[in-house]
C-alpha cells in the first residue's frame, strides 16, 4: 500500500504535503501531541490486543484530536466466510466501551451503506461504520 501510496502521491510528497510511513500502529515513530486526525480503515479487526493501539494513537493525536476508525459492521462481517478467521468484529457498543476504557471520548458512529460484495457466486449486503473518536 505504501509504494502504491507513494506513486499515486508523488507531487504532495516532492512538495513536503505528505508523508508516507509502514509501520504498526501499537509502535508510532511519532512525538506526542502530533497529529489533529488520525484515520484507518478495515485496520482494527486485526488488532489482537487493540489496547496499545489505542493508547498509541492516543499518545500521539493533540487534545481535541479525532481518530477515525472505518469498520464493517459485526452483521456485515459476519456474512462473510473469511472472517471468522483472525477478524474481531465491533457493534457499535462495544467499540464504544473498547476507546472509553482507553481514555478516549466517543463521538459518533456514522453508518456507510456499500454496494453488494459478490463472493463465490453470492451477493453479501454489506455496511460500514465511521467511528469518531476524541481525545480530551
Amino acid at each position: 500500500m505504501v509504494k502504491a501510496a507513494t506513486k499515486k502521491n508523488q507531487s504532495l510528497i516532492s512538495t513536503g504535503k505528505l508523508q508516507l510511513h509502514h509501520g504498526s500502529s501499537d509502535l508510532l515513530p511519532f512525538a506526542d501531541n502530533s497529529f489533529d486526525t488520525i484515520f484507518c480503515i478495515n485496520v482494527v479487526y486485526f488488532w489482537d490486543t487493540p489496547q496499545p493501539h489505542l493508547q498509541e494513537i492516543k499518545r500521539v493525536l493533540k487534545t481535541g484530536g479525532k481518530f477515525y476508525a472505518i469498520i464493517r459492521t459485526k452483521e456485515s462481517i459476519e456474512q462473510m466466510p473469511f472472517t471468522r478467521y483472525g477478524f474481531t468484529s465491533y457493534t457499535i457498543d462495544s467499540w464504544k466501551s473498547l476507546v472509553q476504557e482507553n481514555n478516549l471520548h466517543f463521538i459518533n458512529a456514522i453508518p456507510v451503506d456499500e454496494p453488494e460484495i459478490l463472493y463465490k457466486g453470492n451477493y453479501i449486503r454489506s455496511q460500514s461504520l465511521c467511528l469518531v473518536t476524541e481525545k480530551k
